[in-house]
């Protein structure tokens, strides 16, 4: 499940750069404004610590792979690089965006979470700044003008774990956990309007605060329909705790999420404070489950700089990077 997270967040970054690489490579160098090397610069807005560094790391790696290729290419402009940790908190992502917006980039990379890009996309659409988020999903984020996609969009999410449910795992009901705002609502529009297609029988929890979440998970464990799938349709940090309560509480699932929860950060916040029983048990689960998908099952999950080869890393020589 990493290597598939990893493998798609790579390529993500790879088109995000692209786009970034076409528009440099389309203006010459003089109509370009010069970073403080002679270049141009370039500012990657990302979750480098926190609870969704994983997400961060991965795309700064991707961006900074790429920058080294364009600047060995020697075909436009020298790229200089600066990174701004927005420290996994959207309040952050908006103090970062005011930085960058007073700051000589010509384009941002980044945010990579959705609720970031909410709400720093507006800063950036002031200004007139291309946002090109990294890993984003959410329908909403390119309300605002200035900020492009390039990744699926939540409700093609949703679509796709409505016709799992039902094409794969052969089931017709859920209950469905949904984060009352613009990331789990344009989950919901994509699954619920597949789950009327395929008639599926689906229940609705929709919640505000973490503090909700236990008596959802009590709700749902009262449920006697067997068997019973519970789609998470949340960022990581909550789907982790409701996960936790209904372990202990003996729902046995199966369990559908989204694309925040196939990152290697969503299992560490799986560790309750007694000895992480919760994550082992759904480390389990994800095992079993996928044991007989050869994409899937025990593999040690490596950095983009370990994956690599060591002559396709990044070389600190080649790509002039400023960490804010």
């Amino acid at each position: 499940m990493h290597d598939v997270a990893l493998a798609s967040r790579m390529l993500a970054v790879a088109a995000a750069f692209a786009v970034a690489a076409g528009a440099i490579g389309a203006a010459s160098a003089d109509s370009l404004p010069a970073g403080a090397g002679g270049g141009v610069e370039i500012a990657a807005a990302l979750p480098l610590s926190g609870d969704e560094s994983s997400f961060g790391q991965g795309s700064l790696e991707g961006i900074e792979l790429a920058i080294e290729e364009a600047n060995a290419d020697r075909g436009g402009p020298h790229i200089d690089l600066t990174a701004y940790d927005d420290k996994s908190s959207d309040d952050e992502a908006k103090a970062v965006a005011a930085k960058i917006v007073n700051s000589r980039a010509i384009m941002v990379l980044g945010p990579a979470l959705s609720t970031a890009s909410l709400a720093a996309g507006p800063l950036y659409a002031q200004a007139g700044l291309a946002s090109i988020t990294t890993t984003a999903t959410s329908d909403a984020i390119t309300d605002n003008p200035t900020t492009f996609r390039v990744v699926f969009k939540n409700s093609e999410q949703g679509v796709t774990l409505a016709n799992y449910l039902a094409r794969v795992l052969r089931l017709d009901r859920a209950d469905v956990v949904v984060v009352d705002n613009k990331y789990g609502h344009t989950l919901q529009d994509g699954f619920q309007a597949a789950a009327e297609r395929l008639r599926l029988d689906a229940h609705y929890f929709v919640y505000g605060g973490a503090d909700q979440l236990d008596g959802i998970a009590h709700q749902i464990a009262a449920d006697q329909s067997k068997p019973l799938a519970v789609v998470l349709l949340t960022l990581d940090s909550d789907a982790a705790q409701l996960l936790t309560q209904l372990r202990r509480l003996g729902v046995s699932g199966p369990f559908l999420g989204d694309d925040a929860l196939g990152d290697a950060s969503f299992r560490s916040l799986c560790r309750p404070s007694r000895g992480g029983q919760a994550a082992r048990l759904f480390h389990r689960w994800r095992l079993r489950d996928f044991a007989d998908d050869p994409r899937f099952g025990q593999r040690r999950h490596l950095g983009l700089r370990q994956a690599l080869p060591r002559a396709l890393r990044p070389r600190s020589d080649l790509v002039q990077r400023r960490r804010i």
